[in-house]
């Protein structure tokens, strides 16, 4: 029985009004999210998710757990130069100084100025409420949202910034860094980026050097307005409302698609994946991509040498080359040197590495891939795909889930670690699933609304539990309590989701920043708003 981490229960707050007719806020959410009493903004918010035990209060910032080192080692072999920079600790986090603990407490500040009414008292800040006391000009603090409007936040000495609480309409996260879309169409990013994959057009943050601890929008204007992105282990892209295609981070193996004429490793600013085709969407891996076109055909670029571009040639190729074979595809995943897709006659398809059965064939083994697709056997009306290092799952129209691949990790959700498997195994869940998410070797299945099932690695505390000795669970854990969860995604050591109608909250491990909860932060089992700085 999978065990269920119960969160406690905070006080009704307010909320910002609707954005659009189709999203709207609710008056009373799970979350405290500023309108709440502000001596703790974000504490407690998902209790009792401590060493899976329902209701056992904790703090939601973990203990520094020695498996909060966000490293990774490639299954196959291939080459990860940010994998390999995330083994060294920040030691700049500890020179962080937390905020001013005024900034969240409601209060009032006086001045000399003499008045007649609260006209006479205009500050000129939207963050405070001005007013005419008995001749003496006061300045209260608003509410820290309501104040500035949808998508927008009172920050103390900035007035009204942007913020991702509230407006958010797509996640996206791989490796140690995040994105969210917001409802204006406008991308923000967090987390590690020594290749420039937050497309701030530099790597330093000023702050903690190459981590940016909190959401910054993508400096170029070109790409808004935003419909998707895909965030890979060092790199980043994004689809235009107009279907154009984006990439920025780590180009050494052509992985961006921006062709032959782009020489730098690393390119900090978003530029045109080279194809004349529209997207619905695209994939990013450690050193390759693909993006599903608006004509149903699958395109991919980068790092070919096992297959993973479909293309039947097994080359590197840094523009988008066509994966053959494909009836009409209605989405692509992508994982560690191989490649996914679902089609309109509801069927998985896979290619590229198969040495740990990740294309579901029944013929993986070692040394074994595809340079064409191939049909995953055993599993029908498949209704989504999702891809992590090396291991593959599927969801049926049943709501049932299947995976298939690496099972190290017990990333396949069978109860046990094993062997590979090369054929897709049922996973045993307490519910029916309506979407799922896959991260490096750590797997998610969720009910719109409702509940998330996670199993697979936990170094970094993202199935929401503290890490035990062994690091994983091979059962499904069940983390309760999300108010109208829309979206999960999963990451290498973190996780995140979208809930209370436009909330972006994340757990796990935050050595570079990837919680977008600020400086300071070592890592938080507990679900915490992006965008709150540390209480």
């Amino acid at each position: 029985m999978p065990t269920v981490v119960v969160p406690m229960q905070n006080p009704p707050v307010r909320t910002p009004g609707a954005t659009r007719p189709w999203r709207l806020l609710p008056c009373a959410l799970i979350l405290c999210l500023g309108g709440c009493p502000q001596d703790a903004p974000d504490s407690g918010a998902f209790a009792g998710a401590a060493d899976g035990g329902p209701g056992q209060a904790k703090s939601d910032i973990s203990a520094n757990d020695g498996a909060h080192q966000d490293t990774a080692v490639p299954d196959s072999g291939q080459p990860d130069a940010q994998q390999a920079e995330v083994t060294q600790p920040d030691t700049k986090q500890a020179d962080i100084a937390p905020p001013d603990a005024d900034a969240s407490v409601a209060r009032s500040d006086s001045d000399a100025t003499p008045c007649k009414t609260a006209v006479d008292c205009d500050s000129g800040n939207p963050c405070m409420q001005d007013a005419c006391n008995g001749g003496t000009c006061l300045h209260v603090p608003k509410d820290d949202f309501d104040s500035c409007g949808q998508g927008k936040q009172c920050m103390p000495g900035q007035g009204c910034v942007a913020t991702v609480r509230g407006s958010t309409s797509g996640l996206a996260v791989g490796g140690s860094a995040s994105c969210a879309v917001l409802n204006d169409g406008t991308l923000w990013c967090w987390g590690h980026n020594p290749h420039g994959q937050l497309g701030q057009g530099n790597k330093d943050s000023g702050v903690m050097g190459e981590a940016w601890p909190t959401p910054a929008v993508v400096a170029a204007k070109a790409v808004i307005p935003v419909s998707s992105a895909a965030v890979g282990s060092n790199a980043t892209c994004a689809v235009s409302e107009n279907g154009k295609g984006w990439c920025w981070g780590n180009n050494q193996w052509g992985q961006l698609g921006v062709g032959s004429g782009q020489t730098a490793t690393s390119i900090l600013i978003p530029l045109p994946i080279l194809t004349g085709a529209t997207f619905n969407h695209v994939a990013m891996a450690i050193t390759h991509g693909c993006g599903l076109r608006t004509d149903g055909k699958v395109t991919c670029w980068g790092l070919g040498n096992s297959g993973q571009l479909g293309d039947g040639k097994g080359e590197h190729s840094k523009e988008p080359v066509l994966a053959t074979g494909l009836p009409l595809v209605e989405s692509v995943v992508v994982g560690e040197s191989y490649s996914c897709a679902r089609t309109s006659a509801l069927e998985a398809w896979c290619w590229g590495t198969n040495g740990k059965g990740q294309l579901g064939d029944g013929k993986g083994g070692t040394s074994k891939w595809s340079n064409s697709p191939v049909k995953v056997v055993g599993v029908t009306n498949v209704s989504a795909v999702a891809a992590g290092r090396a291991h593959a799952c599927a969801r049926d129209s049943a709501g049932k889930v299947w995976c298939w691949g690496a099972n190290g990790s017990g990333q396949l959700g069978l109860g046990k670690v094993s062997q590979p498997k090369t054929t897709p195994q049922a996973v045993a869940l307490p519910f029916k699933a309506d979407e799922i998410a896959a991260g490096h070797d750590t797997t998610c299945a969720y009910q719109l609304g409702g509940q998330v099932a996670c199993w697979g690695k936990n170094d970094g505390g993202q199935l929401g539990v503290a890490s035990k000795t062994k690091g994983f669970s091979a059962t499904p854990l069940v983390i309760a309590g999300f108010l109208d969860l829309s979206e999960v995604v999963v990451g290498q050591r973190h996780a995140c989701a979208i809930v209370n109608n436009g909330h972006a909250v994340c757990w796990g491990g935050n050595l570079h920043g990837q919680l977008g909860v600020g400086a300071g932060v070592k890592g938080s089992i507990v679900p915490k708003l992006v965008g709150q700085p540390p209480p």
